[in-house]
């Protein structure tokens, strides 16, 4: 009699155990990564791996040249690529890498600093106006505005520790994608068209370490509206927000022909005016200046300056804060 208890309880415990067996796994979550028991293959395609703004690629093993199962992750900036010439660049009077040493290159390092001083000195104490910001403007067209931008970008690019973006805000001429050789499909208006948004999808990195452009985009009938939109105001948040490293350099239309420049100037930390030596009157030049009053950090350069005791004309400048 006991040992049929004995036997009894052992084949209770065993019918025990595999119903809790069979219920495991019943109620188990199937994996869906998990090979078939029947082919070996796995049961599903796994998911693909995303990442936002990079570029993934298959590395090759580095001893025998075949693709590895390792993934490389590239940043880029979303509008593409592009090469500036230099050699044609230089030949047009920049500055360039090659250029450092010129008499221009030193020029636009005293024109630089004290506006690098600025940013970083505000950096943390005016937030709705950025010192990292600055547009680039004249008093008419043909003072140079647009030389200068160029010049102060390129002079920017060659910090150790400084990025700089250059962006185009003239949609009518497009002057610095011109001189630049920059052919694109979509620019800053259209950026403003959309609402602001995919702002990296239309900024193009350059051959030039630190240096990047976006363009000023589709000439649309209402580029002085989208200028004073909300989403102008993201756009330029945006803009100084993303990197502290980051100047940004607005190449605006001339503050007598348009609205563009008074409006952007309102949202930007610095201002630089740029007078064209001995042919842009004074009195224009006050004109001008109105449209910024208000402005905590204007600065004039003069440009176009005759070098007298050489017998021909050079470049020059002058500078100071307040309008």
């Amino acid at each position: 009699m006991g040992e049929s208890v004995s036997t009894i309880e052992r084949a209770a415990e065993r019918l025990a155990e595999a119903a809790a067996r069979k219920s495991s796994t019943a109620n188990k979550t199937p994996d869906p990564l998990a090979d078939d028991p029947t082919t070996g293959a796995p049961a599903i395609d796994a998911p693909p791996v995303e990442a936002e703004n990079a570029l993934v690629e298959t590395v090759a093993d580095e001893e025998t040249g075949a693709p590895s199962n390792a993934l490389r992750t590239q940043s880029f900036v979303g509008g593409g690529y592009h090469e500036i010439d230099l050699e044609a660049l230089q030949a047009k009077g920049f500055v360039t890498p090659g250029s450092i040493r010129s008499r221009l290159a030193q020029e636009f390092r005293r024109i630089k600093r004290p506006l690098l001083v600025n940013a970083q000195r505000r950096r943390s104490v005016d937030d709705e106006h950025p010192a990292n910001l600055i547009v680039v403007t004249s008093s008419i067209p043909g003072e140079g505005k647009t030389f200068v931008s160029i010049n102060l970008a390129m002079s920017i690019s060659a910090e150790v520790d400084l990025r700089v973006l250059l962006v185009d805000v003239d949609s009518v001429r497009g002057s610095v994608s011109d001189v630049l050789g920059l052919e694109y499909d979509n620019g800053l208006s259209d950026v403003l068209a959309r609402g602001g948004g995919h702002l990296e999808d239309s900024i193009f990195k350059t051959n030039i370490d630190h240096l990047s452009v976006l363009p000023s985009g589709s000439d649309l009938p209402n580029a002085d509206e989208l200028l004073a939109s909300e989403a102008m105001d993201r756009v330029v948040r945006d803009l100084a927000a993303e990197d502290a490293h980051r100047i940004v350099i607005f190449d605006a239309p001339p503050l007598l022909t348009g609205t563009e420049a008074g409006v952007l100037s309102r949202l930007v930390g610095q201002v630089v005016v740029v007078v064209e030596a001995d042919a842009t009157p004074q009195a224009t030049v006050t004109e001008a200046l109105t449209r910024l009053e208000g402005h905590e950090s204007v600065s004039l350069v003069l440009n176009k300056v005759q070098h007298r005791g050489k017998g021909h004309a050079g470049y020059g400048y002058q500078y100071g804060y307040g309008a």
